[in-house]
């Protein structure tokens, strides 16, 4: 193989790696997660695409943004989100909708480790402190 050709490939590799183009094999654990849907008892949904893309509901607005996981770790990074602003003229919980959505969202991005606990889905920040905890979606 010719010095220009190894080098163009090796290239695209570290691109395609780098941008995200080309799935990490991600371990048994975390394909645990790969294509489920989870929801809180308020019906914000996060659901997985694969292993590194999540999207859902958050209360008003839907969201869609990448996951990096590993057996114990997660990094959520919700990239863009409607901008949907529940009026109460719309809905009497107006304002509870939208604080529940703010605090759904920051659950998602303080969440550092997962585990699946009876079935559902604990989310940890970095103190140990449960963040969010999401049942399967049906």
């Amino acid at each position: 193989m010719s010095d220009l050709r190894r080098w163009t490939l090796c290239l695209s590799t570290t691109l395609l790696v780098a941008c995200g183009g080309a799935d990490a094999d991600p371990d048994e654990t975390s394909r645990k997660l790969a294509n489920t849907q989870w929801m809180t008892d308020a019906s914000q949904t996060l659901v997985f695409e694969g292993t590194s893309a999540i999207q859902g509901f958050a209360g008003c607005n839907t969201y869609r943004g990448q996951a990096v996981l590993d057996s114990t770790r997660i990094t959520l990074d919700t990239q863009l989100i409607t901008n949907v602003y529940c009026t109460p003229g719309v809905d009497s919980r107006a304002t509870t909708i939208m604080d529940g959505e703010a605090r759904f969202l920051s659950a998602l991005k303080s969440a550092r480790q997962w585990r699946i606990e009876e079935g559902r889905l604990v989310l940890i920040d970095t103190q140990g402190n449960t963040t969010l905890t999401l049942k399967p979606r049906t």
